[in-house]
């Protein structure tokens, strides 16, 4: 039986609670997955343990429980937002009468599950640096915003956001800061600017959840759970995508380092809020949730919102670059949109198509003999995470102003809306 049909008899556990915009037989993202997963195209789905598809397609009905808590308590008992921020930039302990919601909360944000080791983590870190700007950022951009205007869940919450439409360059600093900040090994502890920014942006996905929640034209029945655990995981494995993408173009990766790139993505899904339960460990786990994350979403399901988001991200001005830089950049993520997702859903998505696209493959002519050498030579590979090490510190932080951040004024005023 082909792949495709047996995928859509397969019986599970919780396919009759499905929402509408998932097809266990979509074929939208076929181009995608042939690019970055083309191997779990075979045999993913059905070849995957049944837990793994149930779990992912039951976190499509599930949230962010104890942040959803605080954001409800917040909305009636206003001293509990004076509370969150002193928790924390400060800690739980240095509040005098913690609320029980503030401490069920911070409980999840003091620590962070034992398989994740911060020494894996950094080298999932050192891995992803590695890799060059043009497809760290072209592959990042396709796949984190460009797949988020498509995919029914996200188009539809953030089409509702005037802030998320008409500030795309905004939007992609402070997502990108966050990165950053995550990156740096002092913004991952506690009191980090990562920790803390991404604290602040999983209170937002809660108060925009609750209010989509309460809007009467949200479709339960066919979008399930606004900002939902399953779409917050998808969100994350885009640090696979990365890597497959990097993996295409001609970069080799040892077992160590995809191991800690698997740990770099833990954390991350983790830090936005999703269940423990739900993130997926190993690097080959991560793959196969992300190929069902791709295989079972429908692609233009809602194309009012896809044509309220997608114009603004194609003409995107990335703020603090000269005029030529911000046009060669909007031509990168143009260019590979259409080589991840194909001419098809571009065209009918509308993302235009990029002279510089026919060049993207060029890299790979330049990375494959390089690769070769760096694995045979320690001096090699020493240059060449010297030279990422300073593309991180100097280059990368222009796309991603300090000034990019979820501020305390921000969150308040989102919290009360």
């Amino acid at each position: 039986m082909p792949a495709a049909a047996a995928t859509a008899a397969r019986p599970t556990g919780v396919t009759a609670s499905l929402p509408g915009r998932i097809s266990l037989a979509s074929e939208a993202f076929s181009a995608a997955i042939e690019f970055l997963l083309p191997d779990l195209r075979r045999d993913c789905v059905d070849g995957a343990p049944p837990e793994e598809l149930d779990r992912l397609l039951a976190g499509y009905s599930r949230g962010d429980d104890t942040a959803d808590a605080l954001v409800a308590a917040m909305r009636v008992d206003k001293a509990l937002r004076q509370q969150f921020e002193q928790a924390l930039t400060g800690g739980v302990e240095t509040l005098a009468a913690a609320a029980p919601v503030i401490r069920d909360f911070f409980a999840t944000v003091d620590t962070v599950p034992d398989w994740i080791e911060e020494e894996k983590v950094a080298l999932g870190v050192r891995t992803q640096r590695r890799i060059d700007g043009l497809t760290s950022a072209g592959a990042g951009f396709a796949m984190g915003f460009q797949l988020a205007a498509i995919l029914p869940n996200s188009s539809k919450a953030m089409s509702t956001n005037a802030r998320a439409v008409e500030n795309a360059g905004r939007r992609l600093a402070e997502t990108g800061r966050i990165a950053l900040d995550l990156n740096d090994p002092n913004g991952r502890g506690r009191f980090g600017a990562g920790t803390i920014s991404s604290t602040r942006l999983r209170i937002l996905h809660a108060s925009v959840r609750r209010y989509l929640n309460n809007r009467p034209d949200w479709d339960h029945g066919f979008y399930g759970t606004p900002i939902s655990a399953s779409d917050n995981l998808g969100a994350s494995l885009v640090g696979c995508a990365i890597v497959q993408a990097a993996r295409r173009a001609g970069y080799r990766f040892s077992d160590e380092e995809l191991e800690g790139t698997a740990h770099l993505v833990g954390l991350f899904a983790y830090r936005q809020g999703v269940p423990v339960d739900l993130i997926p460990r190993t690097h080959e786990e991560q793959l196969r949730a992300f190929y069902i994350f791709l295989r079972t979403a429908r692609g233009t399901a809602d194309r009012d919102a896809i044509a309220t988001l997608m114009p603004p991200l194609t003409r995107i001005e990335v703020e603090g670059l000269p005029p030529v830089a911000r046009t060669a950049i909007r031509h990168l993520y143009n260019a590979y949109g259409r080589r991840i997702f194909g001419p098809e859903l571009c065209d009918a998505t509308g993302i235009p198509d990029s002279p510089l696209r026919h060049a993207l493959p060029l890299v790979g002519l330049a990375i494959r003999p390089y690769e070769a050498v760096r694995v045979r030579s320690k001096r090699v590979d020493r240059l060449t995470h010297r030279a990422a090490d300073l593309m991180w510190q100097r280059v990368m932080p222009l796309l991603y102003s300090d000034e990019a951040t979820y501020d305390a004024d921000h969150v308040a005023k989102v919290v009360k809306a």
